[in-house]
């Protein structure tokens, strides 16, 4: 097993490569970085700073409906947009993405039982990647359409490969019960129940199962709704802050299909200390595609992520902060 200060130097050395890389391949100097990073000013990063808030409350609601659903009294909305405040934060700084697993162990110190936390956990990111998916394929639709980045030559299949993916995970969201089961039936093939640490994997398996079949559609028609809102203000907060740091005006179509490329890279696990890599190369490529200079591609990419992981530490502490001390006050 890796050593945590070997992992943590693979970790920076990966995020090393990726900023270097990203230079040469953008032409673009640390200086621009720089540049990009004073020519924010403080009112963009306190207005994406609340947007941020809203975002977690938001998750912090469909949370409760999600758990409301499930037959549970869900914690304060205050407790729930807590936890995905940490949540986020853990997600960003543990490597491999390991912390996105840390959502349940929150959930569990306001009172939210282990199996409803993973169905929680299960669902929210489905609905996340549904609406992103979505949004992804409605906006690449539309640039076709209106013919107005044909230069953009992969537009029409990644617009079809889009729309697959979010029938999908539409289909992933609905089912998401019957898929547990049958791959909790293949472990239980496999003999491990005989063991003690195996057979409890495998009850606790049957209580996700149930816990997912024992939400509604109208339940999750909900979420789904407030997971649009989630994306669209994601989208809103990457276009205010994008534009602080030096993004051209692109109009709302081209700061949508920017914003979501720049998130759908950062779904691809190789990125490395406080999630540097994929999301930076994704934001420069996509914005590059739309007719940004390279340089100025790559300068507000990585600016954009210094001063988002600055937003996201802020409020992560918040959260950590408030289950902290509600975790105290349990019994």
């Amino acid at each position: 097993m890796t050593r945590p200060s070997a992992r943590i130097g693979i970790s920076v050395a990966i995020a090393l490569a990726a900023v270097a890389l990203l230079l040469w391949w953008g032409g673009a100097r640390w200086e621009d970085i720089w540049d990009a990073l004073v020519r924010c000013g403080p009112w963009p990063f306190v207005a994406v700073l609340g947007i941020q808030a809203t975002i977690h409350l938001l998750r912090g609601v469909r949370l409760a409906g999600l758990l409301r659903a499930m037959g549970d009294e869900p914690p304060p909305v205050s407790g729930l947009t807590a936890s995905s405040a940490a949540w986020i934060l853990d997600s960003q700084v543990l490597p491999g993405r390991i912390g996105e697993a840390t959502l349940v162990l929150h959930l569990r110190r306001i009172g939210v039982d282990p199996e409803h936390g993973v169905v929680g956990l299960l669902l929210s990111r489905l609905l996340d990647l549904f609406t992103l998916s979505a949004t992804m394929t409605g906006a690449s639709v539309a640039m076709a359409a209106l013919e107005t980045h044909q230069r953009i030559e992969f537009l029409t299949p990644l617009a079809a490969a889009m729309g697959a993916l979010t029938g999908a995970l539409g289909l992933a969201i609905l089912r998401g019960g019957s898929a547990v089961g049958l791959a909790r039936t293949a472990l239980a093939r496999t003999g491990v129940g005989r063991f003690g640490l195996g057979a409890r994997a495998l009850d606790f398996g049957v209580r996700v199962e149930s816990a997912l079949r024992s939400v509604p559609r109208v339940a999750l028609a909900r979420a789904a709704g407030v997971s649009l809102g989630v994306t669209a203000a994601i989208v809103v907060a990457y276009g205010v802050l994008g534009t602080g740091v030096g993004l051209p005006e692109l109009g709302p179509l081209g700061l949508t299909f920017g914003a979501c490329f720049a998130i759908l890279g950062s779904l691809v696990p190789i990125s490395g200390f406080l999630g540097i890599g994929a999301f930076d190369m994704a934001w420069a490529f996509g914005f590059a595609a739309l007719g940004v200079p390279h340089d100025v591609a790559v300068a507000t990419g990585l600016a954009f992520h210094t001063l988002y992981l600055v937003q996201v530490a802020i409020h992560g502490a918040w959260g950590h902060l408030l289950l902290a001390r509600a975790a105290r006050r349990r019994p």
